[in-house]
């Protein structure tokens, strides 16, 4: 009879833990991030890819030569898909193409010359997509 008595608190036991445990599962499963969350995540991202373009030497190429066709298409390989974008090289005051009632997240990047050429230029990327 203890036998079994011992047998009946153990099963007890695991049913406890398992309703907490499931309990537990079902709480922390439906947190929502907020979006500040993700629009840092994608600006990192963003900068992050500028900043392997300057490191590889294409980025101060493109801007000295103007190409923002290239620049914008190099930037869409190395971000991840979902993002669409916008980029501009400019001296004082940027423009783009920037979607209405869309969360929009840019930064500017500085560049001051290639190689033995000096200029200062600005390079604007917005981006904005599922996030």
């Amino acid at each position: 009879m203890v036998r079994k008595k011992g047998f009946g608190y153990t099963l007890e036991v695991l049913i406890a833990i398992a309703v907490v445990f499931v309990f537990t599962i079902i709480i922390f499963s439906s947190t929502n991030f907020p979006v500040s969350a993700g629009t840092g995540l994608i600006k990192k991202q963003g900068f992050e890819a500028l900043e392997y373009l300057e490191k590889t030497d294409e980025l101060r190429y493109l801007v000295l030569s103007g190409n923002k066709v290239v620049l914008r298409n190099r930037l869409r390989e190395l971000l991840p898909p979902g993002i669409s974008l916008d980029v501009d090289t400019c001296s004082a005051t940027c423009s783009g193409e920037i979607p209405e009632k869309r969360t929009v997240v840019s930064l500017d990047y500085y560049i001051s010359g290639y190689q033995d050429r000096f200029f200062t230029r600005k390079v604007k990327l917005w981006m904005w997509g599922s996030f």
